[in-house]
């Protein structure tokens, strides 16, 4: 999966990596951040990162510092986090085969 944080490339596989690309021929590694679980999916708003991750639920991730990226907090869900939205102030996490918790 990717996603633009501005001039930046967000990827996670179970490690979340950002790339900074000026061009998308030459894209630049610029950090990482280890997660628990399995990074399915996220949504950035601002700094911060909003991370589905598998059976360790949904964790925050502030990226203001590029190269140093990390975990602010976590909240645990019922099943594993397998989507997370984003609309106006609230967040919307989807978990196990049906269940949604919101933010």
């Amino acid at each position: 999966f990717l996603y633009f944080i501005g001039n930046m490339l967000l990827r996670f596989v179970s490690t979340v990596g950002l790339l900074c690309s000026l061009s998308m021929a030459w894209p630049t590694y610029v950090g990482e951040i280890d997660t628990v679980g399995t990074a399915r999916d996220t949504r950035c708003l601002g700094n911060i990162c909003y991370v589905a991750d598998g059976n360790s639920g949904l964790l925050l991730v502030d990226v203001t510092n590029r190269n140093a990226p990390f975990n602010i907090a976590s909240y645990p869900t019922f099943d594993n986090a397998r989507d997370v939205e984003i609309s106006g102030n609230i967040l919307f996490c989807a978990e196990g085969p049906g269940d949604v918790k919101i933010f």
